[in-house]
């Protein structure tokens, strides 16, 4: 559980609160992600989705604790009355594609750039 403190005020008069997972008025409207996440709407719940699916690949493949399955966002802020839970999507084909094009982009060891 990603615990986030998420100020739920509308962004602008007549938008609606930005409650994590039902955002309505984003400051990106109708943007999306790059990349492996070029098919996400580019709105907190995403981007917060996106980090705790990177933890949760850490966990699973560096440390073989696998929470993937039980991944959840908790929006709590002093303007909610009660605290929002949102289950998050696993994103593993994104995931394993981030990680790869990462990797590829470390320099080669022995190389003049591992030396900066």
């Amino acid at each position: 559980m990603d615990y986030k403190r998420s100020d739920p005020t509308p962004k602008y008069p007549g938008a609606g609160k930005q409650i994590l997972g039902n955002e309505s008025g984003s400051k990106f409207r109708d943007e999306t992600g790059s990349g492996p996440f070029k098919e996400m709407p580019h709105n907190n719940f995403s981007v917060y989705t996106t980090q705790l699916n990177a933890y949760g690949h850490i966990a699973a493949t560096q440390y073989g604790v696998d929470f993937r399955d039980r991944m959840c966002l908790l929006q709590v802020h002093p303007f909610l009355e009660t605290p929002h839970l949102v289950r998050c999507e696993r994103l593993d084909d994104a995931m394993e594609e981030l990680f790869a094009l990462e990797a590829a982009a470390l320099p080669k060891p022995g190389s003049a750039a591992e030396l900066f």
